[in-house]
């Protein structure tokens, strides 16, 4: 019943790449744009329904601290001296859940929410050499460009934490062509779920 997910269970927050970039800190990556679109629509979501949970994922910790501090803006989670919580109003649904999480992959095994936000950070602009014909050589390339996209463990525990409805946020041509469905093939086959009846893109 969510406005813009009507009866879908997966969709695809487009955030090109001519939005701006990822960017390293330190061992992490962080893409602002993204982070910022993250943000929005959790708060966009939240003053829907206060039923409905919802977790945000991503694959560096740079990328949640981001989302985070985007949230602070909006005033859905407050700094304190231990890191961010969601505000008061935000901690808990009306049936005693945790209403708000976001974090990387293994803040979330084994915890559920209604809604799952997935944050890719990586977009597309990389372009591969396709002379490499060297096997490891092809395969550092793609690691590279797709990160721990590439590792099936840690996108099966993020592309499965939701109860109801998965958005995936972030660069969509990353998904699209022969090289993500090798390299990245479950976010491959969910970007074309998403074309279908029961997803959406937006």
């Amino acid at each position: 019943t969510l406005e813009g997910y009507q009866n879908k269970v997966c969709a695809w927050l487009n955030v090109p790449s001519d939005c701006g970039r990822e960017r390293r800190i330190g061992t992490s990556r962080v893409r602002t744009e993204e982070a910022s679109h993250i943000a929005q629509e959790v708060a966009r979501l939240l003053k829907q329904a206060d039923q409905v949970s919802i977790g945000v994922i991503t694959f560096y910790s740079a990328q949640a601290a981001e989302i985070m501090s985007e949230l602070e803006k909006l005033r859905l989670m407050v700094s304190t001296q231990h890191g961010y919580e969601p505000a008061e109003a935000y901690r808990m649904t009306l049936n005693g859940e945790e209403r708000l999480r976001v974090g990387t992959v293994d803040a979330f095994q084994g915890k559920e929410f209604d809604v799952v936000l997935l944050s890719n950070v990586r977009t597309s602009r990389k372009k591969l050499d396709d002379a490499v014909l060297d096997p490891e050589q092809k395969e550092a390339q793609l690691n590279a460009k797709y990160g721990f996209l590439r590792l099936p463990n840690r996108m099966n525990v993020a592309m499965s934490r939701q109860r109801k409805l998965l958005v995936v946020v972030g660069d969509l041509a990353l998904a699209e062509g022969i090289e993500a469905e090798e390299a990245i093939p479950a976010l491959a086959a969910f970007a074309t779920l998403c074309r279908g009846k029961h997803g959406c893109i937006r």
